[in-house]
């Protein structure tokens, strides 16, 4: 079209931006597919950046227009998560439990590319990564916490479906239960995902 002499307007998300694909990757936890090599980006005879408000964004990250929550909940966890750790000057921890029923040789490729990708976003934040084993989330986790000097835990609600929450109860309510000691911050609501402490 150039060559013809033709005009071409487009408009494209920051995120498909060849250069910028490992970055995205490491931020947002999601593997871009699409992307746009810099080379077609540096032949545009203008470029103009335009975004929308934070609110129509965040409207449309809960939407799911945008990620499916499932997948982008456990990022905003881990980033709060880091927030709250550098108002407070403080060293934060960003803890898995494995249970043995949730060991690695029993879990999906794509829960474990997941629970990486999730550890590797810890990691970029600041968080030192720590994988604990046992049967008993709650004191695993209570038990490190205290080991460790941690006082803030930042937690989200995890999915759990309803005949586990019968049979073992639901996490988060044990935990708050069992942690009056802590000053707890539970982020999201009733489906946020994985546990993480401050």
């Amino acid at each position: 079209m150039l060559a013809a002499g033709i005009n071409a307007i487009t408009a494209m998300n920051i995120q498909h931006v060849e250069s910028l694909n490992p970055t995205m990757k490491r931020l947002t936890g999601i593997d871009i597919r699409e992307t746009v090599p810099d080379l077609f980006l540096a032949r545009a005879g203008q470029i103009v950046n335009v975004d929308i408000t934070v609110e129509a964004l965040r409207e449309r990250v809960r939407e799911g227009k945008i990620y499916p929550a499932a997948q982008i909940e456990h990022g905003m966890l881990l980033r709060k998560a880091c927030r709250t750790a550098g108002q407070l000057g403080a060293d934060w921890y960003a803890v898995h439990v494995e249970t043995p029923s949730e060991a690695v040789s029993r879990v999906s490729t794509k829960d474990f590319a997941s629970l990486l990708d999730n550890i590797n976003l810890a990691s970029d934040l600041g968080a030192e990564t720590v994988w604990l084993k046992s049967d008993n989330i709650v004191a695993a986790m209570l038990e490190f916490a205290r080991t460790h000097g941690v006082t803030k835990i930042v937690l989200g609600r995890t999915h759990q479906p309803l005949w586990r929450r019968l049979l073992k109860g639901d996490v988060t309510k044990r935990l708050l239960n069992a942690a009056s000691d802590f000053d707890i911050e539970i982020v999201g609501g009733e489906d946020v995902g994985e546990t993480e402490k401050t």
